[in-house]
Protein backbone atom coordinates (compact mmCIF):
# COMPACT_ATOMS: atom_id res chain seq x y z
CA UNK A 1 0.00 0.00 0.00
CA UNK A 2 1.30 3.16 -1.36
CA UNK A 3 1.33 6.51 1.45
CA UNK A 4 -2.63 7.35 2.18
CA UNK A 5 -2.39 9.50 5.40
CA UNK A 6 -0.12 12.31 7.13
CA UNK A 7 -1.83 10.42 10.56
CA UNK A 8 -3.12 7.92 11.99
CA UNK A 9 -3.52 7.71 15.68
CA UNK A 10 -5.44 4.46 17.41
CA UNK A 11 -6.18 3.55 20.94
CA UNK A 12 -4.24 6.84 22.60
CA UNK A 13 -5.18 10.03 21.91
CA UNK A 14 -2.15 11.35 24.08
CA UNK A 15 0.29 9.70 21.96
CA UNK A 16 2.42 12.14 19.62
CA UNK A 17 4.80 11.68 16.74
CA UNK A 18 6.48 14.92 15.45
CA UNK A 19 7.44 15.98 11.76
CA UNK A 20 11.08 15.65 12.10
CA UNK A 21 12.73 18.74 12.53
CA UNK A 22 14.28 19.82 10.06
CA UNK A 23 11.41 19.46 7.42
CA UNK A 24 12.06 18.44 4.45
CA UNK A 25 14.89 15.81 5.70
CA UNK A 26 18.40 16.79 4.16
CA UNK A 27 20.52 14.43 6.03
CA UNK A 28 20.15 14.15 9.71
CA UNK A 29 17.07 14.93 11.09
CA UNK A 30 15.57 15.25 14.81
CA UNK A 31 12.37 12.94 15.16
CA UNK A 32 10.44 13.58 18.53
CA UNK A 33 7.61 12.14 20.05
CA UNK A 34 5.53 11.71 23.04
CA UNK A 35 4.82 8.55 25.42
CA UNK A 36 1.35 8.18 27.73
CA UNK A 37 3.24 5.24 29.58
CA UNK A 38 6.13 3.57 29.88
CA UNK A 39 6.10 0.74 27.42
CA UNK A 40 7.87 -0.87 24.06
CA UNK A 41 8.41 1.50 21.39
CA UNK A 42 9.09 0.98 17.69
CA UNK A 43 9.78 3.22 15.13
CA UNK A 44 10.03 2.66 11.48
CA UNK A 45 10.63 4.37 8.39
CA UNK A 46 8.21 3.04 5.33
CA UNK A 47 9.11 4.43 1.68
CA UNK A 48 6.44 5.00 -0.47
CA UNK A 49 6.13 1.47 -2.02
CA UNK A 50 5.03 0.19 1.34
CA UNK A 51 8.36 -1.30 2.26
CA UNK A 52 9.99 -0.82 5.73
CA UNK A 53 13.46 0.56 4.71
CA UNK A 54 14.82 1.06 8.23
CA UNK A 55 14.28 1.10 12.33
CA UNK A 56 15.03 4.00 13.96
CA UNK A 57 14.36 2.76 17.36
CA UNK A 58 13.37 -0.46 19.05
CA UNK A 59 13.50 -0.55 23.06
CA UNK A 60 11.40 0.20 26.16
CA UNK A 61 11.12 3.77 27.01
CA UNK A 62 9.25 5.94 29.91
CA UNK A 63 6.60 7.63 29.64
CA UNK A 64 7.27 11.53 28.25
CA UNK A 65 9.02 13.25 25.60
CA UNK A 66 12.15 11.90 23.61
CA UNK A 67 13.61 12.60 20.89
CA UNK A 68 16.37 10.46 18.57
CA UNK A 69 18.01 11.35 15.33
CA UNK A 70 17.42 10.44 12.29
CA UNK A 71 20.61 9.81 9.54
CA UNK A 72 18.72 10.09 6.57
CA UNK A 73 21.71 11.04 4.24
CA UNK A 74 21.82 7.50 2.45
CA UNK A 75 18.01 7.89 1.54
CA UNK A 76 17.05 8.94 -1.90
CA UNK A 77 15.19 11.53 -2.21
CA UNK A 78 11.39 11.07 -1.76
CA UNK A 79 8.23 10.56 0.62
CA UNK A 80 8.67 8.38 3.81
CA UNK A 81 6.60 7.38 6.48
CA UNK A 82 7.43 7.49 10.33
CA UNK A 83 5.59 4.95 11.94
CA UNK A 84 5.75 5.10 16.10
CA UNK A 85 4.31 1.78 17.36
CA UNK A 86 3.65 1.68 21.20
CA UNK A 87 1.69 -0.42 23.38
CA UNK A 88 -0.77 2.34 23.70
CA UNK A 89 -1.56 2.91 19.97
CA UNK A 90 0.43 4.24 16.36
CA UNK A 91 0.79 7.27 14.80
CA UNK A 92 2.64 7.76 11.66
CA UNK A 93 3.67 10.98 10.24
CA UNK A 94 4.48 11.77 6.54
CA UNK A 95 7.80 13.28 5.67
CA UNK A 96 9.88 13.92 2.87
CA UNK A 97 13.51 13.69 2.07
CA UNK A 98 15.37 16.25 -0.12
CA UNK A 99 19.00 17.42 -0.93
Amino acid sequence: PGLTSTETVSSAASLQLEIPSPHPVIATSKVTFSLPQAGSVRIEVWNSLGRRVAVLHDATLPAGGHAIDWDASSFPNGIYLLRLAHNSGTMSRRCVVLR
